[in-house]
């Protein structure tokens, strides 16, 4: 099937342990009809069919192609063969087709998923898609090969000296919130309960190097916001990471920001 004249962009946003795709196309940020029924475990003719029985929530179809034998293709419908294979939903549209299921259908965990997923697609993804929320990282930039890292994390902590004295100019305390800051990397990649070791990040799979390395990215840009305490480094890393895949998150984000207050115990003992 031909493509459309205008330029498609992609990207992957990570909702819970899933990659949702989104395509750029018109202008619009469009995801897979098909992709969410596989997620909700409905069969796509029945998705389509939830489509043409309730017109009234889809605002961006021009719902009279849906069932076209011809082969349109515009960058909304799909077509293979004459039939209709995918129709990639506004996030508008997908937040309404989301309202079709049937709740009583799922347990209590998928259903709530459900409610997370259409708030997710209103107050998340579209933001990040379009810029309001930025993703403050470059994916392509991330590495995974320790020796690259420690010599990126030299620029950040001397970016975060730099910023504690300027806020502190009286009693810094570098030595101290530099042990903070080491300590809360690795508590983000192994976990806050394991003891510090230092130059643990050496011996790090190439896995655990990538989530290292996007946690360091993400808290220099944190630092250079202004951000020197741990518990508001993290806060802002938590926003960030909202959009990316979850294989660059850190294992421990959430864990981390709930026992952020007894780091300076931690880092004195």
């Amino acid at each position: 099937m031909p493509q459309d004249n205008l330029s498609t962009k992609i990207k992957e946003l990570s909702f819970e342990d899933s990659a949702i795709q989104f395509k750029n196309t018109g202008g619009k940020w469009r995801i897979s009809l098909r992709r969410l029924a596989e997620y909700y475990e409905v069969p796509f003719y029945q998705a389509s069919r939830k489509i043409t029985l309730n017109p009234e929530l889809f605002q961006d179809l021009g719902l009279n192609a849906v069932t076209a034998s011809t082969s349109i293709y515009n960058g909304i419908y799909e077509m293979k063969g004459g039939k209709l294979s995918d129709v990639n939903l506004s996030i508008r549209d997908a937040f309404s087709f989301l309202t079709t299921l049937n709740y009583k259908k799922y347990g209590d965990e998928r259903k709530q998923k459900l409610i997370r997923m259409r708030n997710w697609l209103t107050d998340t993804a579209e933001k990040i898609l379009t810029g309001e929320l930025p993703l403050m990282i470059d994916i392509g930039s991330i590495k995974d090969d320790t020796k690259s890292i420690q010599g990126d994390n030299g620029l950040r902590r001397a970016l975060f000296i730099k910023k504690v004295n300027e806020a502190h100019p009286a009693s810094p305390n570098t030595v101290k919130r530099l042990h903070a800051l080491s300590y809360n990397d690795q508590a983000l990649v192994r976990g806050p309960d394991v003891k510090f070791e230092p130059g643990a990040h050496k011996k790090y799979s190439k896995e655990l190097a990538r989530k290292d390395s996007a946690q360091k990215m993400v808290s220099f840009a944190a630092i250079a916001c202004g951000k020197i305490e741990i518990d508001d480094i993290n806060r802002f890393q938590k926003e960030v990471f909202r959009g990316l895949p979850e294989k660059y998150i850190p294992d421990f984000l959430p864990m981390c920001i709930d026992s952020t207050k007894q780091l300076p115990l931690l880092v004195g003992e």
